[in-house]
């Protein structure tokens, strides 16, 4: 069985970080298993496929920042040639290095090419930064206190971990649920944007045509609104629709049309049980679009090459292992076509086993990717 794409990058990575001088192109044609069969043993034809898989491989680490670089050489008794190497300190974070203050001068980093540099911190410095951390992830609406966590954390691996927090009581902060959560970047689709702001602060209702695409309609519809995220590339409207009630619904901004608000103000209270954080980090397929849809349970078996990305990034629920090591989960689905479009872009690493209606429609949808795409597809 061909090795797949993940385990052919990690081959590939560990190759070139293993070794300090660069390695040729034959060199990693014989040594990464994922080449070598169509290289050694492959036809005319068969090299030159491998050939271009590498190229792309090369050229898709890249784009994720892996700084594979080509440089010539010169072997004894050989011309020169080009070879591949990753520069270590370009490849790896630097360590690190607490200097206790009244140790003396701090010992300066490795100017080695290849070796991991270091970064020396004084305690006054750490302390600084993890009171800074803790200050911004306790303001309401802070759109980035997951990553000042994932900082603290990447802080204190090579210190010592007493220096995080030791009081987990004042981590989580306190104040008001936010109202608005956004990243940057995101447009304002239509010029909702504002009109709903306007609104959103000063408890008025709002009116909008809205496509529904459940059921292809568009529809007027009158909505409290109770809060605005940026979730997936898109902003939704979190509130009550007025005349279909049933507590809270999401909008996409980007369907609606003639978005106007209501000339009054206080016209309704958002329930104090609101937390617009518990939509944060949803998947693109549990964010219901303006209807309550059902909820569909999605049993999906990832091989082996992809179980261990699935259990380590808790992909659903794991409700089974398999005797070759793929691990059964399962998803909670409300939305089936993001869904079915996340499975199609493990290129087959994820299948769907239950139910058969949803195994039905990755085929019809990975058809006609095919048509749109044409037929030749090479191994990636």
């Amino acid at each position: 069985m061909n090795p797949s794409k993940a385990q052919r990058w990690l081959d590939l990575l560990a190759l070139l970080v293993g070794n300090r001088l660069p390695i040729s192109f034959d060199e990693i044609m014989e040594q990464v298993p994922g080449y070598r069969a169509g290289w050694i043993e492959g036809t005319p034809t068969q090299q030159a496929s491998t050939r271009r898989k590498f190229e792309r491989d090369k050229d898709q680490l890249r784009r994720l920042g892996i700084p594979i670089e080509t440089r010539r050489y010169r072997v004894e008794g050989h011309s020169e040639t080009d070879g591949y190497v990753i520069p270590r300190r370009s490849f790896y974070l630097p360590y690190l290095e607490l200097v206790r203050e009244g140790e003396g001068d701090t010992p300066s980093a490795s100017t080695s090419s290849y070796a991991v540099g270091r970064v020396t911190l004084s305690e006054s410095d750490v302390r600084t930064a993890i009171l800074a951390l803790r200050e911004v992830w306790s303001l309401p609406s802070f759109p980035f206190e997951r990553d000042a966590r994932r900082a603290l954390r990447k802080l204190t691996f090579d210190l010592d971990p007493r220096l995080a927090n030791p009081d987990e009581g004042q981590l989580e902060g306190t104040g008001p649920p936010p109202r608005v959560l956004e990243r940057p970047g995101g447009a304002d689709p239509k010029g909702a944007l504002g009109p709903l702001l306007d609104a959103l602060y000063d408890r008025s209702r709002v009116r909008f045509r809205y496509h529904s695409i459940g059921r292809d309609a568009v529809e007027l519809r009158r909505v409290e609104p109770w809060g605005l995220l940026l979730q997936w590339g898109a902003w939704y409207l979190a509130g009550r629709d007025v005349e279909k009630g049933s507590g809270e619904r999401l909008f996409r901004l980007d369907r609606m049309g003639g978005v106007e608000r209501s000339s009054g103000a206080r016209e309704f209270e958002i329930p104090e049980d609101f937390d617009l954080r518990a939509y944060a980090g949803r998947k693109a397929w549990d964010l219901v679009d303006g209807e309550h849809e059902e909820e569909h349970e999605v049993v999906v078996r990832f091989l082996p090459t992809a179980a261990l990305l699935a259990v380590r990034n808790e992909w659903g629920l794991g409700v089974g292992e398999e005797a070759d090591g793929s691990r059964l989960r399962a998803f909670s689905v409300r939305r089936t076509a993001p869904f079915l479009r996340w499975i199609l872009s493990m290129a087959g690493e994820a299948r769907i086993v239950s139910p058969p209606e949803l195994q039905n429609e990755l085929v019809r949808m990975a058809a006609a990717v095919r048509r749109v795409h044409g037929t030749e597809w090479e191994d990636s």
